[in-house]
């Protein structure tokens, strides 16, 4: 497999991320440079910047309907958590739950010249190092931003944070470019390692 080219792409949410995070990102650029990869940077257009608030309106919306047979039958079976979720889904009106998803597909369009020649880009997946036990995954902003866009990524957990948890870094393809995101995930992960 050819060494990939790469995009370096911190995201708008670069200063949320923790002094890890950032190290794993940086550091995996510098190491898969010096192994062969072509790296450079892409930012944002000020366009994404509204990407995590259209997300915090799609989601619940999109949450309540997906469970509306239950809601409306079994809604004692529901816990408070996802209880709280579908009701503000419910409560959001029509018109910003459709202006949300143009804000949305305005930023997908944007996508290919985002990319340029770059076969993926390497972004943070995480705020910080993996939370300890199963009652939570940590913080989604950085994948949710992502799977907004409809496009593949995958995380490798290539680094440690301070409590010897891992930390992450995510590889985020082409639309429809799976087989691409993965050939060079599996590339990298060759390089760097297991943390």
């Amino acid at each position: 497999t050819a060494a990939p080219r790469i995009a370096l792409c911190r995201t708008p949410f670069w200063d949320e991320a923790s002094t890890e995070t950032r190290y794993a990102v940086e550091d995996a650029a510098k190491r898969l440079e010096a192994a062969g990869a072509s790296i450079r940077e892409v930012s944002l257009p000020g366009t994404f910047e509204a990407l995590a608030e259209a997300r915090t309106i799609v989601n619940p919306v999109e949450r309540s309907r997906a469970m509306a047979h239950e809601w409306h039958t079994n809604r004692a079976l529901i816990s408070p958590g996802l209880t709280r979720q579908i009701e503000t889904g419910l409560s959001i009106p029509y018109a910003r739950y459709t202006a949300s998803l143009q804000r949305i597909k305005a930023c997908r369009d944007l996508l290919p010249e985002l990319f340029g020649d770059a076969d993926v880009l390497l972004a943070p997946s995480a705020t910080g190092e993996a939370p300890e036990g199963l009652e939570s995954t940590g913080d989604p902003k950085f994948q949710e931003f992502w799977t907004a866009l409809h496009v593949p990524a995958i995380t490798l957990p290539t680094h440690k944070g301070p409590n010897g948890l891992p930390v992450g870094i995510q590889f985020v393809g082409r639309l429809y470019d799976d087989e691409n995101l993965i050939a060079a995930a599996r590339w990298a992960f060759e390089r760097l390692g297991r943390a």
